[in-house]
């Protein structure tokens, strides 16, 4: 992310290359919505359960993927803006799981309200299912 940092600077000195620019970042900021969890990585008693899981890990996988699909669609910066902002509120909501039912449903709430985040052209992505 430093590097692309580092490339965005040198082009916005460029007048003609300002808008490409900020295409750059919005598809840069919009990658960063979808994180799987890194099981080598898990610190959290939450992380350790959906890591032990093959169905959670399946809900993470459909939410980072339909996260990554509705950010790159037509719904406008606001909306994207909002999505991202929500996503730390979710995960600090989900972290307050004790069980995997209650993770489960936390994920299936998350998909659904990505999932019908309006687009601006009324061509909705397909979202990943959960079922």
């Amino acid at each position: 992310m430093a590097e692309a940092s580092a490339i965005l600077k040198q082009w916005n000195t460029r007048p003609l290359t300002q808008p490409i620019a900020a295409i750059l970042l919005t598809m840069l900021a919009s990658n960063a919505l979808a994180k799987p969890i890194d099981c080598k990585k898990a610190s959290s008693q939450v992380e350790h359960m959906i890591c032990q899981s093959p169905s959670l890990m399946e809900l993470d996988n459909d939410l980072n993927i339909n996260l990554e699909v509705t950010a790159d669609s037509d719904i406008g910066n606001g909306a994207r803006s909002h999505m991202r902002r929500s996503q730390k509120i979710w995960l600090a909501s989900r972290n307050q799981c004790k069980d995997e039912a209650c993770i489960a449903k936390a994920y299936r709430a998350r998909i659904e309200a990505i999932c019908t985040i309006p687009v601006l052209t009324g061509v909705r992505p397909t979202c990943r299912s959960f079922d």
